[in-house]
């Protein structure tokens, strides 16, 4: 919603800890860039079973970079219980709009996941002149735009600073009635298809679990390729942190025991879409 986020990983065998921040959505994948996890690898997008994440606070990027190095200078043991269960929010000295609000702003299609602007209430504004413009630019009209990575985002000010707010987040908190705190899934792998039942909370090792194809690949079956050296097809998959591979002597076999490893384990039926 907002255009960065500090995070926290914690590692369960160790009870060490990793602070970072991040230009994005807490929906985008992200896990980290550090060289200093050796048994959770710079940029992986496989969550060892041993980690966990906490957002910490999201706002501007500059914000996050301010926050993020006021927390390093501040790393005593005795203050990572308060950080780590610290709950989703926003440190930044903001607050999440309130649902009444929301309300006020936007007319919810949950079906479409469409919002469309209402007339918006004077109190929205520093002036009654700011009201009657905004009324005539955009009352009655669909709210939004498709972003760079796909995700349709809405720009609306509130506490003061205009931002450019993840519409699927603004959809889940209209209909349910409170805001997300983890990430939200398309379940059907269309970043602006906010419908109200293709968004799932889930963690981010579960959003992992429900993927598009790479464009790398070659065989048109997510986790199979052809082993040159062996000259066989190898279907893999990681879970947990863990790489299962096994070779065959015919792609059908590498596809059915890729696609039983995924029952297995637990992974989305649209994960590896086209």
């Amino acid at each position: 919603m907002s255009e960065a986020f500090v995070y926290l990983w914690r590692n369960a065998k160790t009870n060490k800890y990793y602070i970072g921040h991040h230009k994005g959505t807490i929906d985008d994948g992200y896990t980290h860039s550090s060289k200093y996890l050796p048994d959770f690898p710079q940029g992986s997008k496989v969550i060892p079973d041993h980690y966990t994440r906490r957002i910490l606070a999201y706002g501007t990027l500059s914000e996050m970079q301010t926050l993020e190095r006021a927390l390093q200078l501040n790393r005593k043991e005795k203050c990572w219980d308060r950080y780590y269960n610290v709950q989703v929010s926003n440190l930044s000295r903001k607050k999440l709009p309130p649902i009444k609000w929301l309300r006020e702003c936007f007319e919810l299609d949950a079906d479409t996941g469409t919002l469309v602007w209402k007339a918006r209430p004077v109190h929205h504004f520093t002036a009654p002149q700011y009201q009657k413009g905004n009324h005539t630019k955009y009352a009655g009209k669909k709210a939004g735009r498709i972003a760079d990575q796909g995700y349709r985002v809405v720009r609306v000010t509130w506490d003061g600073k205009k931002l450019d707010w993840s519409q699927h987040r603004i959809v889940w908190a209209m209909h349910y009635g409170y805001w997300p705190t983890k990430a939200l899934d398309h379940i059907d792998g269309n970043r602006a298809n906010n419908a109200i039942t293709n968004l799932r909370e889930v963690t981010v090792a579960e959003n992992l679990k429900n993927k598009r194809m790479q464009k790398n690949n070659t065989s048109g079956h997510m986790g199979v390729s052809w082993d040159k050296s062996r000259s066989k097809w190898k279907a893999r998959i990681q879970v947990n942190g863990k790489l299962i591979e096994s070779r065959h002597a015919n792609i059908e076999d590498a596809i059915a025991a890729r696609q039983a490893a995924e029952i297995k384990y637990g992974f989305h039926e649209n994960h590896g879409r086209n």
